[in-house]
């Protein structure tokens, strides 16, 4: 952050404060400071794509303090555009599923957009088919919009992928109980209070 004042026209030196800066942000407790550390490393990225337009890394590094904003939007765009320019980039894809992940979930907490968090979180799965809080969510937004079949494929997913999971358990029986089929949420209610007694308690 020191070189960049007098190196304003490079770009692996901008790129390098911006990446510099997004890591402390991180560390940051005092939200006032970390905001500040995020924009300012979003300012020095933008200046090294304005230099070097096919600056992967630096579309890289711009969508991680995007993410840390919770701009999951322009998130998605950067990782994008870092894949268009490599689309071999496994950081970009591996935190491209992340950002649609979570922007899928706000879109159904926050924004009551169920079409949208189902489309965001669909496009995170084929992404990243091993990560079971896509799943769960999956199985969650399919659950709320009435579709309890698709919920039970999402959250037995979810026990194929932690057999030990007994909040997956009590998902899966919840789900087949909506679909109307008792003896499967019986079943499944069972193997979940089997494995934690105290599953229900925690999950209200």
């Amino acid at each position: 952050t020191t070189d960049v004042k007098t190196s304003v026209n490079s770009a692996k030196v901008l790129n390098a404060a911006g990446g510099a800066l997004t890591t402390e942000a991180v560390k940051e407790k005092n939200e006032s400071k970390k905001l500040g550390m995020l924009s300012q490393a979003i300012e020095y990225l933008n200046q090294a794509i304005d230099v070097h337009p096919n600056y992967k890394n630096a579309y890289l590094i711009l969508g991680n303090a995007y993410y840390y904003l919770k701009e999951y939007d322009k998130a998605i765009i950067s990782y994008e555009k870092a894949l268009s320019i490599d689309p071999d980039f496994k950081d970009a894809v591996t935190n491209l599923a992340i950002s649609l992940r979570d922007a899928g979930r706000q879109a159904g907490e926050k924004e009551n957009n169920l079409e949208k968090s189902r489309n965001l979180l669909l496009k995170s799965y084929q992404l990243s088919p091993n990560d079971t809080e896509t799943m769960r969510l999956l199985g969650v937004v399919n659950g709320i919009k009435g579709d309890h079949l698709e919920a039970v494929k999402y959250f037995t997913k979810v026990i194929e992928a932690e057999p030990d999971n007994a909040s997956g358990y009590l998902n899966l029986s919840n789900a087949y109980r909506n679909a109307s089929d008792v003896t499967n949420a019986e079943k499944y209610m069972k193997k979940a209070t089997t494995i934690d007694p105290e599953v229900l308690k925690k999950q209200n």
